[in-house]
């Protein structure tokens, strides 16, 4: 008979064991440990645990050892169980980098574009290189101010990304709270054109070429000599980071092929299959002179590591890379800042190239371009920026007399 204190309905109890020495095997057993040391499928049926002294001494120091520590309040101990079930039991959970690999696979199915997904997984990495394997439901408000607080630059996209994550988060219940919730972005939200200076940019494009550094305090290096078609292809040309590098195994990006300089109208060719905006077989030209010319100019300073591909790496790899030179060269890579530069200096080229030629080029709307893009400049101001070349980076005054294209 199972005694009435062991019974969840406070009678005694009939079990039946094989054997008598089973029984009285059982009977040690609960007597020196407990039920409580039994797996479910092993007690007797219809028996509640039972704790030993020594168990019960033991659960008695713990419960007053955390009392002290919450102040002393029993009452408070019952919320901070209540708290940890809510927030640690209750949830998903799931390391941060599961937890963003989940995100990024609802959203594929959802049908969002690969570039989006793209953008979005680059700015979570900061995510996992703070809370490298840490598990999600842990992350509080404060943690994030201190990621927050440890990003350098403009970084109202990686907040942007990083809110709808966590948004995304709290409704699939991998965290009880959403840390993000009372979090602010820091700056204004809105239109981002910030450009690069002439001088800036034409340091990236040395350095990256393997060229001295105009400033002196970078040695000369093919460190990133890799980053160099991007530059050149973006900065230059304002190809998009999608057509200018491989986004994935599977998509396309910018050939070899592709550059015809041998044409008629020397020009680039944004295939359908490239550009992001392109629609099916058809394809659009990037064919401004100056623009063309100044690609010309340094594109012999790429290897030719990739017979297809103008950019020998992807997407991913671009962005490894960009935060190795950032860290070597102390010059920051700005959001969209490559495409911006083109708009800012096309438009103020020599006073003739009107929004309407600029924006075909670009491949957006006089009002996207004037809104998002550009940024006034006094007329000839642009011809510094395309005007730089490998032999004459270190004067620009001698780019000043350049000629002008006449407006599209």
């Amino acid at each position: 008979m199972v005694p009435k204190k062991w019974s969840p309905s406070g009678k005694r109890w009939p079990h039946y064991f094989k054997t008598e020495t089973l029984a009285a095997e059982f009977c040690r057993t609960v007597k020196r440990r407990g039920v409580s040391a039994f797996d479910q499928d092993e007690r007797v049926r219809g028996t509640a645990p039972v704790l030993t002294s020594y168990e019960q001494d033991s659960w008695k120091s713990a419960v007053h050892i955390l009392c002290r520590k919450l102040g002393g309040d029993i009452s408070v101990l019952y919320q901070a169980a209540d708290h940890w079930i809510a927030t640690r039991i209750n949830v998903k959970g799931g390391t941060i980098e599961e937890v963003i690999n989940a995100f990024d696979e609802t959203r594929k199915r959802e049908g969002k574009s690969e570039r989006t997904r793209k953008d979005d997984g680059y700015r979570l990495k900061t995510l996992t290189e703070h809370f490298p394997s840490k598990d999600i439901s842990t992350i509080t408000q404060a943690l994030m101010h201190e990621y927050f607080d440890g990003l350098k630059g403009n970084h109202r996209s990686i907040y942007k990304s990083v809110n709808l994550f966590f948004g995304w988060a709290h409704s699939r219940n991998y965290v009880a709270m959403n840390p993000m919730e009372k979090i602010e972005p820091i700056g204004e939200f809105g239109v981002n054109n910030e450009y690069y200076q002439v001088a800036e940019f034409q340091r990236m494009l040395q350095i990256t070429a393997g060229l001295p550094d105009p400033k002196n305090e970078v040695e000369p290096t093919r460190e990133f000599l890799n980053l160099l078609p991007f530059l050149i292809l973006s900065g230059l040309g304002g190809l998009r980071s999608c057509e200018a590098a491989k986004l994935s195994k599977d998509r396309d990006a910018l050939r070899w092929t592709d550059l015809h300089f041998d044409a008629e109208i020397p020009c680039i060719e944004i295939r359908a299959g490239v550009s992001k905006t392109g629609k099916k077989n058809l394809s659009q030209w990037v064919d401004k002179s100056y623009a063309i010319e100044a690609i010309k100019a340094w594109l012999p300073l790429v290897e030719h590591s990739n017979p297809d591909f103008v950019c020998p790496i992807g997407y991913a790899a671009i962005g490894d890379l960009k935060k190795r030179f950032r860290k070597a060269t102390g010059i920051n890579f700005t959001d969209n800042g490559l495409r911006n530069s083109v708009a800012t200096y096309g438009l103020a080229y020599d006073g003739r190239e009107g929004a309407g030629s600029i924006a075909k080029w670009l491949r957006n709307s006089e009002k996207v371009l004037l809104s998002n893009y550009a940024r006034p400049l006094p007329t000839g101001s642009g011809q510094k920026w395309f005007n730089l070349r490998p032999q004459t980076a270190f004067n620009l005054s001698e780019t000043q007399s350049a000629p002008t294209e006449q407006a599209a």
